[in-house]
């Protein structure tokens, strides 16, 4: 995917982990990256609030890119509950 840039080699890009890989825009990753192996995780196999598990999908696919599509997309949740939007900030820096 990536090529040798000007004078600097940068590494080919084989594997990517999607987060939210099953949301509205995970769907075509595959598509755009298909010379890529492409690992899309949905809530069902990642829940990115909980470090342990982001670390273990990091270390289990070791990714040459990942690409953090996963969000929080229910509007009258985020707006009734600031503090949700406000934890995934700061508990995952």
């Amino acid at each position: 995917m990536l090529q040798e840039g000007k004078g600097k080699k940068i590494k080919k890009i084989k594997n990517i982990l999607v987060t939210g890989g099953k949301g509205a825009i995970g769907s075509y990753v595959s598509e755009v990256f298909s010379d890529c192996r492409v690992t899309l995780t949905g809530r069902d196999t990642l829940d990115i609030t909980k470090k342990p598990q982001v670390i273990a999908q990091v270390n289990k696919h070791k990714p040459d890119l990942i690409i953090h599509l996963a969000a929080l997309t229910n509007v009258d949740f985020c707006e009734k509950n600031a503090n949700a939007r406000t934890f995934l900030l700061e508990e995952n820096q």
